[in-house]
């Protein structure tokens, strides 16, 4: 075999996959997902994928790795013609053929792109057959849709008295907190705050420092939630009995984020419910019940806890929540959410006007 003519066939796959900057961490990721791609039996990135996004990390581990192999085999290849090396030689040869034949198929019908893609580009998972016509179409933000009406209370009332996540859950029904922003210890060891929550003058306040804040430092700082107890029905009138009991107010705190976890989807599954269930769904639905309130805005990213004011557009639609649901009356934040600037702004209404997609033009071979 011709050393020359492998070589070019070689730089032509080289010149049609862009040079990426990636973190060392995602290169031992996309390293991996190619060994068991090539252990599989098949190096099409939409073999195997479960989702849109397994299928865009396989997509990108066959470009990584395939052009930094390339580059390496074509490097020993030249040195041992070199050294006149020609039992090396030859060996190279012969794996850099194999990897050629391997690669070709699999990266015509997936080439790479060298602009990036925009809202109007159809991944080619979503015309897969049987692929989900939406991404996150199981998310928590998808999934309230098909949950019923007051499904929040009755999961509180289906977990049991003597759950240690019962007090959790009820305060998870009318306010937006993590269920990190519960853990009695931070991660590294020291005691945490928990969520406070105080009774007063027939309201509930639910103050947090949320878990993406580092401590206070950024974002908001400090979130409070007020809800009206008349308006909160069981799970408030539990928690102000609780709060008058201990004087005023209480801190709630859990030792395992995963077993209120598992405490939640067990209620869940007791009511019949056939939507996963977990603490984020919580979340989820207080973020559309706040929208429906103040519509879009501080105000939801305050109790949100959000460092960005567009990241509520990841979370319940509007339609989804109902006015003052959970009775909720208020927001407070320390700090005011980064506001977007006018360049994303007008980058988000471009892409929102591109929403009629269509399949972007792939590369010539």
């Amino acid at each position: 075999m011709k050393a020359i003519t492998i070589l070019r066939r070689a730089a032509r796959i080289v010149a049609r996959i862009p040079e990426r900057k990636i973190a060392s961490n995602s290169q031992a990721v996309y390293e991996a997902t190619f060994e068991r791609m090539l252990a599989s039996g098949s190096l099409d990135p939409l073999a195997g994928s479960s989702s849109r996004d397994s299928y865009h990390v396989r997509r990108a581990a066959l470009h990584f790795v395939v052009r930094r192999r390339l580059i390496e085999l074509s490097g020993r290849i030249l040195k041992a013609g070199h050294r006149e090396d020609f039992p090396t030689l030859q060996a190279l040869l012969v794996d850099m053929v194999a990897l050629l034949d391997l690669v070709e198929g699999p990266l015509k019908a997936h080439p790479a792109f060298f602009s990036a893609p925009t809202f109007a580009t159809v991944s080619p998972w979503h015309l897969k057959e049987g692929a989900k016509p939406v991404r996150g179409a199981a998310s928590k933000r998808h999934s309230l849709g098909k949950l019923p009406h007051g499904w929040r209370e009755r999961v509180w009332e289906a977990v049991p008295a003597a759950s240690a996540y019962r007090d959790v859950v009820a305060a998870l029904c009318l306010c937006p907190a993590r269920p990190v922003e519960f853990a009695s210890t931070r991660d590294d060891g020291q005691p945490a705050l928990g969520v406070l929550v105080e009774n007063s003058e027939g309201y509930l306040a639910f103050t947090t420092t949320p878990a993406k804040s580092h401590g206070g430092k950024y974002g908001s700082g400090e979130s409070t939630v007020t809800v009206a107890i008349a308006e909160g029905g069981a799970p408030a009138e539990h928690l102000a009995k609780l709060c008058d009991a201990a004087g005023g107010a209480i801190r709630l705190k859990i030792d395992s984020t995963d077993a209120l976890r598992k405490a939640i989807s067990r209620a869940a599954k007791r009511i019949g419910l056939k939507v996963l269930i977990s603490p984020y769904s919580f979340r989820a639905q207080w973020v559309s019940d706040a929208k429906s309130t103040f519509g879009a805005g501080d105000a939801v990213a305050a109790g949100a806890g959000h460092i960005s004011l567009r990241s509520q557009s990841n979370y319940g639609r509007v339609e989804h929540g109902r006015r003052g649901g959970g009775g909720l009356v208020s927001t407070h934040a320390r700090r005011r959410a980064k506001q977007p600037t006018r360049p994303i702004r007008e980058r988000l209404d471009e892409l929102k006007a591109s929403r009629l997609g269509s399949v972007a033009p792939a590369p010539t071979w």
